[in-house]
């Protein structure tokens, strides 16, 4: 009995954390979901309108790692928090920055805008998959 019991207890924390985990995704997948109905609207069919979808579904990825980050990082919230907005800022200075090459500037047109926000939107997704993998990589 004894043994079922300190089984149940050490399953429980990975069963809780696989379903947060799991949330976390679904929370994702949402931002997604979004996203590709906007994107699939024939009235949003221009460069500029693509840049602020993207820009919209970045923000939802940034409100689901400030979500893990207050959840599962209480102890260092606050300065993970003010650390993530800060490689935010960064990050998206360097997308836009690697978008526009020397050779196009000052006529990129658009479509490097749009290139930049998707960018930044791939480095702010990655770092949200880190933040669950190294929570699920430590979770037992």
């Amino acid at each position: 009995m004894k043994q079922l019991i300190t089984i149940f207890l050490l399953i429980l924390p990975i069963s809780t954390y696989a379903e947060t985990a799991l949330s976390y995704k679904t929370d994702i997948k949402k931002c997604d979901n979004a996203a590709e109905q906007d994107l699939n609207n024939p009235e949003n069919y221009s460069n500029v309108r693509m840049v602020q979808i993207t820009d919209t579904q970045t923000e939802c990825y940034k409100s689901v790692a400030l979500d893990i980050i207050q959840k599962n990082y209480a102890k260092n919230a606050k300065s993970m928090v003010l650390e993530f907005n800060n490689f935010c800022d960064m990050a998206q200075r360097l997308s836009y920055t690697t978008m526009y090459p020397d050779s196009c500037v000052p006529q990129c047109g658009t479509i490097a805008g749009a290139q930049a926000a998707e960018l930044y939107q791939k480095i702010v997704l990655g770092y949200i998959n880190s933040l669950i993998e190294a929570a699920e990589s430590t979770s037992y």
